[in-house]
């Protein structure tokens, strides 16, 4: 992944984290109860990827570096004060502050096959996410990692599986950077 204690921790578990290459074998990634989860993978992944549009990382067992067992991808957005979704952060003294708009990472897909689900990985998946989001911010203005779900079940999962906040019920969810990078500093991710 280009960072060294990631790549280390994550060797470590037997894992490795990649950006999407041409000869990683996405047809048989089936993460059990999204088929368009799954089909985004195949037919448009590499696709967007490629185009810029969003950047998709793959993290497979050190041993087959080109089978997914998870995958992510990152977008570029904003969260702007007039957006329906930002306006309970914008009650009295706001998060935002007095900016029109603050820049942000989009976690648009984030998926572990079928097989790997329950057993912890989802958490190397998220760090390889935490890690992305913190080296981006190093780069350009990036403040808040967001999600959007698509069920209250997945917004519960990321509420309180990582401590994502909710910014309108069913709809998306914030972590600051800020917040990621002190969480990846005490396990020695970051420093």
């Amino acid at each position: 992944m280009q960072n060294e204690a990631l790549d280390s921790y994550l060797n470590e578990e037997g894992y490795v984290c990649h950006a999407l290459e041409d000869d990683d074998m996405l047809d048989f990634f089936s993460c059990g109860h999204d088929s368009a989860m799954d089909k985004w993978l195949c037919e448009k992944a590499r696709e967007m990827h490629s185009e810029n549009l969003a950047k998709v990382w793959i993290l497979a067992k050190a041993t087959s570096p080109g089978d997914p067992v998870g995958f992510f991808s990152l977008t570029a957005t904003e969260l702007t004060c007039e957006s329906e979704l930002a306006k309970p952060l914008f009650k009295g003294k706001t998060l935002l502050g007095v900016y029109h708009a603050h820049p942000a990472l989009l976690l648009g897909k984030f998926a572990l096959n079928k097989e790997y689900q329950g057993k912890e990985i989802g958490r190397l998946l998220m760090l390889s996410v935490y890690v992305c989001a913190v080296e981006a911010s190093k780069f350009c203005g990036v403040r808040y990692l967001l999600i959007d779900t698509k069920t209250e079940k997945l917004l519960n999962y990321y509420d309180k599986k990582y401590g994502f906040k909710i910014l309108r019920e069913g709809e998306r969810l914030y972590k600051t950077v800020d917040e990621i990078r002190k969480e990846l500093t005490e396990i020695g991710l970051f420093s």
